[in-house]
């Protein structure tokens, strides 16, 4: 028999391989601490400091009359609205009405219509930080019930005949900002809130829905640390629960959808466990994030008019 070539030192091998294996695995263990870090902290700042969707309609394209005005609120911070009288007849009932995170003022021309044609006049804004609003910081309604305040203010003084009666309707953020400032404007007669979120700590869960279950608990933890960083307060500080039982004896009209991929229907059912009458309560079966008017117009446009006509 012919000898065999010299082959490598077994051990010597395997250790060669070991080695490689253990600095994979350190890399691994390095990509999944980072990224637990700064996933978290992306989601915060993401959402703190928005990137501006430009308004690209105007009440003017519906056929309205409306005046372009700037809102001074508590902090500075100018709000970019429009006032939006009722028509030839002049109105005392007004209706303020307020876009969600990462929206503007535009959005919200899709529930003009039905509100003007009723004979309400309508003034929206842009959130601070959206639009053509100041920039600032998302803070989910910590500064932003402020700047409610301060948009009734300039409809008081700007408009004391229209503002006779006024009501409020509001989606997402918009609608959980106007639970938080509902202590602060004891003049708003109506609140109807389009799939308000409850708090921000019950929320958090909801983010990380596609994570391993595992994994949920320690993101949204490590997510409310970074948002008491960046917004200012505790993610407990942003909990419009806590605030809904203030709006009575006001009445509240909540409306959701549960398919809602952005805030969960069972927020608002959170909601209506705490607020108090009177109140009243649309889960609609199939429909997404502020997607009911959508799903059914007529019965959308009828429910709300007829809630705020009982309000007067």
């Amino acid at each position: 028999m012919s000898p065999t070539a010299p082959t490598e030192d077994t051990p010597r091998k395997r250790g060669r391989v070991v080695a490689v294996l253990l600095a994979i695995a350190r890399r691994v263990v390095v990509i999944v601490v980072l990224t637990s870090l700064l996933l978290p902290l992306f989601v915060v700042v993401a959402n703190s400091f928005r990137s501006r969707m430009p308004v690209r309609r105007t009440p003017g394209e519906l056929g309205f009359e409306y005046t372009d005005v700037a809102i001074q609120s508590t902090d500075g911070v100018t709000l970019a609205s429009w006032w939006i009288p009722a028509g030839k007849t002049a109105s005392a009932r007004t209706m303020l009405v307020s876009h969600g995170v990462g929206a503007n003022r535009d959005d919200i021309l899709r529930f003009c219509p039905f509100l003007h044609a009723a004979g309400y006049n309508i003034l929206a804004w842009d959130w601070r930080g959206h639009g053509q609003s100041s920039w600032a910081r998302v803070t989910f309604g910590l500064k932003e019930r402020h700047d409610v305040r301060a948009a009734l203010d300039w409809l008081k003084a700007n408009h004391p005949r229209e503002a006779g009666w006024i009501g409020a309707l509001a989606i997402s953020m918009g609608a959980a900002i106007w639970i938080q400032a509902a202590p602060l404007v004891p003049e708003v007669r109506a609140f109807v809130l389009d799939s308000p979120f409850a708090s921000l700590r019950t929320m958090l869960p909801f983010q990380y829905r596609y994570l391993p279950e595992v994994a949920r608990g320690p993101f949204a933890r490590l997510t409310a640390f970074y948002a008491g960083l960046v917004i200012g307060t505790g993610v407990d500080g942003v909990a419009p629960v806590a605030e809904i039982a203030s709006i009575s004896p006001r009445p509240l009209f909540i409306i959701h959808g549960t398919s809602d991929e952005v805030i969960p229907h069972t927020q608002s059912q959170l909601l209506d466990e705490v607020a108090r009458q009177p109140k009243e309560v649309w889960i609609v079966p199939g429909a997404f994030h502020t997607g009911v008017r959508e799903m059914h117009p007529e019965e959308y446009h009828r429910r709300v008019l007829a809630f705020l006509e009982r309000a007067w």
